[in-house]
């Protein structure tokens, strides 16, 4: 499992619009540091907006044979902190800070 945002107030698609830059295209050599992308996936029932901190899960995410409904948002990694929290330790476990 990853690491999803949901903020406390609004809606993933309202926080995605207000501290994310949307991307019709996205190529993992694309993002600037401080930089993260989120993958907002539409499921039948429900929407999710999943954090994605390295270039493998990008590319899970990506599957061709997923056919979900998918937008990419590129966001500030202190942006995605502030509304999950937990981002911070999976990166540190990335970087072997953990």
């Amino acid at each position: 499992m990853g690491v999803y945002i949901d903020p406390a107030n609004g809606t993933k698609e309202e926080w995605l619009k207000k501290h994310g830059q949307k991307f019709l295209t996205f190529r993992w050599n694309y993002l600037e540091a401080g930089e993260l992308p989120v993958i907002l996936v539409k499921n039948p029932a429900f929407t999710a907006a999943a954090i994605v901190f390295c270039e493998e899960e990008f590319d899970i995410f990506m599957n061709p044979r997923d056919e979900r409904y998918k937008e990419i948002y590129i966001c500030k990694i202190s942006d995605l902190i502030e509304v999950q929290p937990m981002l911070k330790f999976y990166l540190d476990a990335k970087e072997g800070n953990a």
